[in-house]
């Protein structure tokens, strides 16, 4: 059975949604709809990234990362993972999950614990 883990949304995120609608409702209340349009379709990716964003560890043994609809996503097969290591920062804190030569791909999950034994095991 597949195991998915989401995407914990931070702070960060929360701030730029807020600001960018701000820009919108201003430039529709100054009557500029060309930048309105313009930071609504930034906003509307933005709101979409950080509800959509999941990880997915599949049965067959490869770790989905997907990033909502107009993004692309990411496959990784947990045997060519060479090391999960957790960080932490004055912004945020997550697990960096290094893969392949020299590749790394940082998530967020909202339980960071249970998918780094998840990637651990399988």
């Amino acid at each position: 059975m597949n195991r998915i883990f989401h995407e914990r949304i931070t702070w960060s995120q929360v701030v730029f949604i807020l600001i960018g609608a701000a820009v919108v409702f201003w430039a529709f209340w100054i009557k500029q709809v060309l930048l309105g349009v313009v930071f609504l379709l930034i906003l509307i990716v933005m709101i979409e990234r950080a509800i959509h964003t999941t990880y997915t560890l599949t049965t067959d043994g490869r770790l989905l990362v997907y990033y909502g609809r107009f993004t692309k996503g990411k496959e990784i097969q947990v045997s060519d993972i060479k090391k999960v290591e957790k960080f932490k920062n004055w912004l945020t804190h997550g697990v960096v999950v290094h893969y392949g030569d020299g590749r790394f791909v940082p998530l967020q999950p909202v339980n960071e614990e249970e998918l780094i034994a998840s990637l651990q095991k399988g």
